[in-house]
């Protein structure tokens, strides 16, 4: 557990990459909701908000109160709600119901009277819904509740995971499998797989929620000292993220911290490319005014690697991507390895057609040269011009 809180003392000090990752959360939500209330002949919107790790809902940041998920949550709602109440002639209703998950007893009762003492506090018991338990144990009682809610089960699950192995691949699985229109908004913290992958016991137990096997990791083993090591690595566990959850649309942030130089993914899972594509625009929109920060955040691109300069190819609308309006399908040429292992991985295709747009992973226009599109730790020189004759010169967030 990386924060903790006591009722009657201060609140822990937000990392600036979490402050990053909580900007992403925000500005996705008002997306969403201005998206699907945009048509002024519906009254009304049903929605699920889901932080499955939601902590004790402030911060401190530069020594101001600084709100965490819950309250970001809850504070998009109400602004939506108010700003709709000014600008709709037709009356609206944004029928929106929290809960929000802490299996921590004390982390728990923080978050209880941070909101205890906030606007929100008629809520609690009705509309806010404070459950302690760990996630995936309530996910169930979860499930259940979105669906008497209404046939469009519209949900959002905020699953901020402390590692790797909180939010089983299985889970994410369960979801798309039992909710008709599910997003999921994980971490994942990628740093920790390739940084210490060992064959103990407890290292084979403690991955298996994100379903590595043994093989998988003597193969993780045998080419961690390996020139390009790092990226290979990076794109296997994507690859093999992507498969096992069975995503059909995602999204993928790249995000590292200044204060401990480790660095996770905030993967954005969906059921919709309209989804999809929304919270790859967070990409364009904020990616400069995050990566000011002192957390660096990039869109990462993972596609199947082929050539450089392929050809733009045509989307599934008919359209040449690459045009205006319709995602750019340049990708990279692989790095060179001398593992045979390792360069099964870099030619095997992720599921389906790796040119459809669902494994497409940045927005449907064309963005600056600043904008780094593939953003590698540890990028060889030779990939780095292979990138540079697409995107110019790389430049340092």
């Amino acid at each position: 557990m990386k924060y903790n809180w006591q009722v009657g003392q201060t609140p822990p000090e937000l990392d600036t990459h979490s402050s990053a990752k909580h900007s992403v959360y925000r500005y996705y939500l008002r997306r969403y909701i201005n998206v699907l209330c945009s048509d002024p002949r519906y009254d009304g919107l049903n929605l699920t908000l889901i932080d499955g790790f939601a902590g004790g809902g402030v911060y401190l940041r530069n020594g101001q109160p600084a709100p965490g998920s819950p309250m970001i949550l809850l504070e998009e709602i109400a602004d939506a709600e108010a700003r709709f109440a000014q600008e709709r002639i037709k009356p609206f209703r944004l029928n929106a119901e929290f809960i929000f998950i802490e299996r921590d007893g004390a982390n728990y009762l923080f978050l209880e009277d941070t909101i205890r003492r906030s606007s929100f506090a008629a809520g609690l018991g009705t509309r806010v819904n404070l459950v302690e338990d760990t996630f995936e144990t309530a996910l169930p009682r979860i499930i259940q509740r979105i669906k008497a809610r209404g046939r469009a089960q519209r949900c959002i699950f905020f699953l901020d995971q402390f590692g790797y192995k909180q939010v089983s691949f299985d889970t994410v699985r369960t979801i798309l499998a039992n909710v008709q229109k599910p997003e999921i908004i994980l971490t994942f913290a990628v740093d920790h797989l390739i940084d210490y992958p060992n064959n103990s016991p407890k290292f084979i137990e403690a991955v298996r929620p994100v379903e590595l096997s043994v093989q998988h990791i003597q193969e993780l083993i045998s080419i961690k000292d390996q020139r390009e090591a790092r990226w290979v690595i990076q794109n296997f566990l994507y690859a093999h993220l992507v498969n096992q959850t069975e995503a059909p649309y995602y999204t993928c942030f790249f995000i590292k911290s200044s204060e401990s130089h480790r660095s996770y993914w905030l993967v954005h899972i969906s059921k919709h490319p309209k989804a999809r594509d929304e919270m790859a625009l967070q990409h364009w929109q904020h990616i400069e005014h995050l990566a000011r920060s002192a957390a660096k955040i990039a869109t990462r691109r993972w596609v199947r690697l082929t050539p450089p300069r392929t050809s733009p190819c045509a989307s599934p609308t008919g359209k040449t991507r690459g045009a205006q309006g319709c995602a750019n399908s340049w990708r990279s040429a692989p790095p060179y390895s001398s593992n045979p292992l390792a360069a099964s991985w870099l030619a095997a295709p992720l599921r389906g057609d790796p040119c459809v747009r669902s494994r497409t992973q940045e927005s449907g226009r064309s963005g600056p040269n600043s904008a780094v599109l593939a953003t590698i730790e540890a990028m060889s020189p030779w990939l780095l011009q292979i990138a540079e004759q697409k995107n110019g010169p790389r430049q340092s967030p």
